[in-house]
């Protein structure tokens, strides 16, 4: 006992010795470094458990993920396809948009066959033929390694061990990243689902926008749902498989060959979980002036339970100026680490200056960065806008004449000369003006004298409404025309054309030019016309 008491007294001073040295001795001072990349944090669990699978399956589920992460951002919308769109156009070309692209200025709408191809596109930049529901493309699909043709209660005639054996085989087939789909047995309907494991899918499953009453139905959590797929095999539930008059399982990952982009690799390690988006001062559909100054803000989110330090650059475009907001500037690249706590939002901002002699009809639009992942926002067009001052001559001009002789064009024109000294339109009817925008051979101008025809007026974006666009009759440009306008993307003097209707935008609601008074239409009742435009007489000046 004695001696290991004297051992143990020996150690104990050999410790304080080593403790005093090491804590004793002065320390040099810490040298000031540059901020280096923090180490990726380790992967961990969101939504979605991923242990087991493959590297290409967890990109697909990963990447299904961050869409749903998106919230009330996405919504879901087949109202393009059947009201907006003819039918012959590409279902894929209603979605076409990364997880960041999704943002509180920039909702997105999309349906269950855009939700699977843009997780192919976005994971693993792989251009699967879109799942539409039919007949002929499920049982010709390269894809397709299950497929069943049930006739219509079909399940009423089965036994229990025959539905139970249906169901198993089907189990049994699905891996992770699978496409599930299915035709109704009404034919009239069908639905796509990403299978992403452990028994869950996710997928595109909403309301539509209600055309009778103008209502965009918002949905509070999103449209993409992460939910079991016990749906599938309960006779009560509307998705109960063996009802339908077809229902497939796909492997696109079967066909794969290539490696895994490194965006993706980032969603699957420090990247996951965390929501990011970028805003702008200045929303879609609206201009900024040559001079003017636009505010750009990094809004991320940390849905995951570690905190977070993420590197942020931004490569400014040769048409703007460096104002203030960033941590480092070099040459025109802009960066930041920023510590995220788990649970927590966090958000910069840095301002910029449009040269004045940027060209109008210019768009600004900064390359971004986020944790290595590509973030961006609508772009801004560099065009003549109303100054504070001009769109206060607008309203007061609007009051002024309102309740007088002139309506329609002709009031246009009247709030236009008196506020900025030039007249609105040359046109002096509503069908005029459609022909004059609708026309690829049209040499009207816009203002008396002005050579800018009609079509170089139109605000960025904004068209839209239930008919396929004459103003632009590239198919896979249609998606960029406006699902839903709200005041936050006009400007002040807007002159909105929708069919016969014609309105000028005040800043609250849009004043009715033809009937006058003293209420105020809102601007998302646009999508109730046939076919809307957002018209900025600044841009001529």
């Amino acid at each position: 006992m004695k001696l290991f008491q004297r051992t143990l007294s020996i150690l104990l001073l050999i410790c304080l010795l080593f403790s005093f040295a090491a804590c004793g001795k002065p320390q040099a001072p810490a040298e000031t470094t540059a901020p280096t990349e923090p180490a990726t944090p380790p992967v961990e669990k969101v939504i979605v458990d991923t242990a087991g699978m493959t590297d290409l399956q967890k990109a697909i589920v990963v990447t299904a993920e961050s869409y749903y992460l998106r919230g009330k951002y996405a919504q879901h919308d087949q109202y393009s396809l059947t009201k907006m769109r003819s039918n012959n156009v590409n279902r894929r070309l209603l979605g076409i948009m990364a997880p960041e692209d999704y943002t509180a200025q920039y909702y997105g709408y999309t349906d269950c066959s855009s939700f699977v191809y843009d997780v192919y596109k976005f994971a693993l930049g792989m251009s699967i033929s879109s799942p539409a529901n039919t007949k002929t493309y499920c049982a010709g699909s390269v894809h397709t390694i299950l497929a069943e043709t049930p006739s219509k209660n079909n399940f009423s005639d089965m036994t229990d061990e025959e539905l139970s054996a249906k169901e198993k085989a089907f189990r049994d087939t699905l891996q992770p990243g699978d496409i599930i789909v299915y035709r109704a047995a009404d034919g009239k309907s069908g639905h796509a689902m990403l299978y992403v494991g452990n028994n869950m899918m996710i997928h595109s499953s909403g309301s539509t926008y209600d055309f009778n009453t103008g209502t965009d139905k918002v949905e509070k959590n999103g449209t993409y749902k992460y939910e079991p797929i016990d749906i599938l095999f309960a006779k009560s539930n509307r998705r109960y498989l063996f009802n339908k008059s077809i229902y497939i399982i796909m492997r696109p990952l079967n066909k794969f060959e290539g490696t895994i982009p490194d965006h993706t690799l980032q969603r699957m390690g420090g990247m996951r979980g965390i929501v990011v988006e970028k805003l702008c001062s200045h929303t879609y559909g609206q201009t900024v002036s040559p001079g003017g100054t636009l505010t750009y803000t990094f809004r991320i989110k940390n849905s995951t339970s570690r905190p977070v330090t993420l590197a942020v650059a931004d490569t400014l475009p040769a048409d703007v100026a460096y104002v203030s907001g960033a941590e480092a500037v070099a040459d025109n690249t802009l960066s930041w680490y920023l510590t995220v706590a788990n649970g927590a939002t966090e958000s910069i901002s840095y301002t910029v200056q449009v040269k004045e002699a940027t060209p109008t009809g210019t768009f600004i639009q900064s390359e971004s960065t986020v944790g290595g992942i590509p973030v961006k926002c609508p772009r801004v067009q560099v065009a003549k806008t109303l100054t504070e001052a001009e769109q206060q001559a607008v309203l007061d001009a609007q009051k002024e004449l309102n309740g007088g002789d002139s309506k329609g064009i002709a009031l246009a024109n009247a709030i236009y000369e008196k506020a900025c000294g030039k007249p609105a339109f040359t046109a002096q009817d509503t069908d005029t003006l459609w022909d004059n925008l609708v026309s690829p051979y049209s040499t009207d101008a816009f203002l008396l004298d002005s050579k800018k025809p009609l079509t170089s007026l139109v605000a960025p974006r904004l068209y839209g409404g239930k008919l396929m666009g004459e103003l632009d009759t590239n198919a896979a440009a249609t998606q960029y025309r406006t699902r839903l306008v709200t005041k936050n993307v006009l400007m002040i003097g807007d002159i909105v054309l929708a069919d016969n209707a014609l309105y000028m935008f005040t800043g609250v609601g849009l004043y009715d030019l033809i009937y006058g008074g003293s209420g105020l239409q809102s601007p998302e009742s646009l999508l109730t016309y046939d076919r809307f435009v957002v018209l900025r007489p600044s841009m001529a000046f």
